[in-house]
């Protein structure tokens, strides 16, 4: 009996597995990235058109390969920091899987 319930637990956490993916990019994205880029990644606030930082709904973005999302997440730009020493792997996995969300 008890492996059952295991079994089932264990289905339950798998299935949640992408949503709290999903869930914990946006939750990165709106702590870490949304104060230059916006909620919705156009770059629309102060700091973001101050800087000239890029719409993350734009083609540019959307045709860029995740290897290069994450090098630049990582090593930052000429104008936007590193988050290498702040953000895992998974998280930056997760921020990427929600910036392709945003240009839908």
């Amino acid at each position: 009996m008890n492996y059952r319930f295991a079994r089932v637990v264990g289905v339950a956490l798998l299935a949640a597995g992408p949503v709290r993916a999903a869930d914990d990019g946006a939750a990165t994205f709106n702590s870490t990235c949304a104060g230059c880029h916006g909620e919705d990644g156009a770059g629309d606030t102060v700091v973001g058109k101050a800087t000239g930082v890029p719409d993350l709904r734009s083609s540019q973005v959307r045709g860029a390969p995740d290897s290069r999302l994450a090098d630049v997440i990582a090593n930052g730009t000429s104008k936007m920091p590193a988050f290498k020493s702040s953000l895992s792997d998974d998280q930056v996995k997760a921020l990427i899987a929600h910036v392709r969300t945003l240009a839908k």
